[in-house]
């Protein structure tokens, strides 16, 4: 798992896999033993990992972020799913369970979509 969000994911013309996350980082996976990472770079991946496993700041916010969320999205109760979004890819940050979560609105399915746990 690289992020405890991943946004994006998309395939490489030469076969590696590359992943916008959460945490505004970047991550490319590759099978190739030429293109890895050093053994030190892929300890700090392994450790950052561990890092997530233990339990979020206050209300689940994102630790790398510093507790808060980006700028213009706001924690909102759940019964804000029941109205529809503004526009496809609309976004809402629910509390759920005393974490975040996100969710989008597909307008294709007139529903709101859960992205990730923030």
């Amino acid at each position: 798992m690289s992020a405890a969000c991943v946004w994006d994911v998309a395939w490489l013309p030469c076969g590696d896999l590359v992943t916008a996350c959460a945490d505004y980082t970047a991550r490319v996976f590759t099978a190739k033993p030429d293109l890895a990472a050093s053994a030190e770079a892929v300890a700090g991946f392994a450790a950052a990992v561990e890092a997530r496993k233990q339990p979020q700041q206050a209300q689940g916010q994102d630790a790398s972020m510093g507790g808060q969320l980006p700028a213009g999205l706001k924690m909102e109760e759940a019964s804000v799913l029941l109205q529809p979004g503004k526009k496809d890819g609309d976004t809402k940050i629910v509390k759920e369970g005393g974490a975040g979560v996100a969710y989008s609105w597909d307008a294709s399915r007139s529903l709101h979509c859960r992205l990730c746990l923030l």
